[in-house]
């Protein structure tokens, strides 16, 4: 990094060890970062992937379309079928900590981390998903939330006879301790806010799920 650089990641550290982010110093981080990490296999995926929202390569598409296949063919196949975020928190942890240690900063809190999934996942909303074979559009990435828990989930539409089923999975997900919820059913089924946008706005270093305007 040049010096510029250096001192932004400075700046943007020191706003993580303050709890003073929001998704925008997130959003700056990974495309800052993204060309000065390319070994670092989870901060290359995510500054690609939030720079170019719907590229057709990658380890992040090539996860929506194995899941997508998994969802087409369940009842099909034999055996149990497991669907996972496509990166767990310790990768999450790993990768950014590796960065900052790499660049003689501190580690991050456990904390901190979640709140940046949190940035991380509203990003993310809206996000198109396509058919890699026909490029029709099946589905997008939307935000949900439980009383346990954050998603960042795929939607996607699933053919069965003359019409669709939608069907969902997770891609990422932090712990819910931003936005009290009532479970609404025995399975803390996620939702979404009233179907609308969501952004993460930092008041008085605390994170703040809000509906766009």
């Amino acid at each position: 990094m040049d010096a510029k650089e250096s001192e932004l990641v400075h700046r943007i550290h020191n706003k993580f060890i303050e709890n003073s982010f929001d998704e925008l110093d997130v959003y700056s981080f990974f495309i800052l970062i993204r060309e000065k990490s390319r070994s670092n296999k989870f901060i290359r995926e995510m500054g690609d992937f939030i720079a170019h929202r719907e590229k057709s390569k990658g380890d992040i598409k090539d996860y929506l379309e194995r899941n997508e296949n998994i969802l087409i063919n369940l009842g099909k196949a034999a055996g149990t079928m497991k669907i996972d975020d496509v990166f767990s928190f310790k990768q999450i942890r790993n990768g950014i900590n590796n960065f900052f240690t790499t660049n003689g900063l501190t580690k991050l809190s456990n904390e901190t981390i979640n709140c940046i999934i949190l940035c991380m996942i509203s990003i993310l909303q809206e996000v198109k998903l396509f058919d890699p074979t026909t490029k029709r559009e099946i589905g997008k990435l939307i935000f949900a939330l439980s009383s346990k828990n954050i998603f960042l989930n795929g939607e996607i539409k699933i053919p069965k006879d003359d019409t669709f089923i939608r069907a969902q999975f997770p891609v990422l997900s932090c712990k819910n301790v931003f936005h009290p919820l009532e479970s609404i059913d025995r399975w803390d089924t996620p939702r979404d806010l009233n179907g609308g946008i969501i952004k993460i706005v930092n008041k008085s270093n605390k994170h703040i799920i809000k509906l766009c305007d």
